[in-house]
């Protein structure tokens, strides 16, 4: 999948001080399992995720994906 994406939510979610299970609560998922997935590059979030991710975070849905390299 995208390693980048992953690299880049594992890396703000660090910057933020937040556990996986912290997100997978701001996110209102059941479990963090679907961020483990996200970080390792193994699925990428959906557009809704995307989303709340770019709000929690304050970034580009093009940063977060790993189109650009500018936060904003």
């Amino acid at each position: 999948m995208n390693l980048i994406t992953g690299e880049r939510i594992k890396e703000l979610r660090e910057i933020h001080g937040w556990t996986k299970q912290k997100l997978s609560d701001l996110l209102e998922m059941k479990s963090y399992t679907s961020i483990t997935k996200w970080e390792q590059g193994n699925n990428l979030p959906r557009g809704g995720e995307i989303i709340k991710l770019c709000k929690l975070f304050d970034v580009s849905s093009d940063y977060l994906l790993g189109l650009k390299d500018t936060k904003k």
